[in-house]
């Protein structure tokens, strides 16, 4: 992106995006840098005339917070990437504290799990309850996770529910994935395996692989549908190509009742497939 300042001597528009530095100056004096995200205070421009002059641009701190903001979120999932936590957690952190959604989504997940600080559940749920009541789905769904698992906030089958529907409505598969479990193994709902089999399809068509597996499960079992093992095989490949290999388990076990039982369809299928 290019920033442009007339000269006030010749009357030429000079590109001084090039001329800042990246020095960052505790005195208050900084210079800008588009890629580091650094605070203006003034700036040296030169002309090409041979005209050069300082001016202060602090006014464009409030027009750069923006894209402040998302270069620190950047900057935090790059030391992630590098296996640098107790770094990105100070990125993430003040990208968060200017109410970034993936930061403080992604900072929920590093205080879930203890990664670069203490590990505390109650600070992961209060940053995912916050993006939640502001209709982000990752939040609602996440926080729908921990009333399941009463860690972070009050164990609440009930309250589960009614963040992973709100993160269904907008298409989120985990969500949709997680309302067809708590069907299937009656978790604060009547079991009912063919509201699971709806739930866990609306999730399958997104190519969510915990869905492909489970609906796969249903077919295979003849749950909520009526058996169908070809059809769980194939709902079993789709999970496996996204790498989810427990379900080769599952397509063993279906070889070895295919060829107990002279199955040489199934038999076959398997073979040709998996072998």
């Amino acid at each position: 992106m290019n920033l442009w300042w007339e000269c006030p001597k010749c009357g030429k528009k000079v590109d001084y995006s090039k001329q800042m530095e990246i020095n960052f100056h505790e005195d208050g004096k900084a210079d800008f840098h588009l890629e580091a995200g650094y605070g203006v205070w003034w700036c040296a421009i030169d002309c090409e005339c041979g005209a050069n002059w300082e001016t202060g641009i602090s006014g464009m701190l409030e027009r750069w917070e923006r894209k402040d903001v998302v270069i620190h979120y950047n900057r935090g999932i790059k030391y992630l990437d590098d296996n640098d936590p107790e770094e990105a957690v100070k990125w993430l952190q003040s990208a968060a504290d200017r109410e970034h959604p993936e930061a403080r989504f992604n900072l929920g997940v590093m205080y879930k799990n203890g990664r670069g600080v203490t590990q505390c559940s109650k600070t992961a749920a209060k940053l995912w309850e916050g993006l939640a009541e502001e209709g982000y789905a990752n939040g609602q769904y996440n926080i729908g996770l921990m009333h399941v698992e009463g860690d972070g906030v009050p164990q609440s089958y009930e309250k589960a529910l009614e963040w992973f529907h709100k993160a269904a409505e907008q298409g989120y598969a985990a969500a949709q994935c997680s309302i067809g479990y708590m069907y299937e193994i009656a978790q604060g709902l009547p079991r009912d395996y063919e509201k699971a089999v709806e739930w866990y399809g609306k999730a399958a068509e997104q190519d969510f692989y915990l869905a492909q597996y489970r609906l796969g499960l249903m077919y295979l079992l003849g749950m909520g549908v009526p058996q169908d093992v070809m059809k769980a095989l194939e709902l079993f490949g789709k999970a496996i190509e996204q790498g989810y290999e427990d379900a080769l388990d599952d397509v063993d076990f279906i070889y070895e009742e295919a060829v107990r039982v002279g199955d040489e369809e199934v038999a076959e299928y398997v073979r040709r497939n998996y072998r």
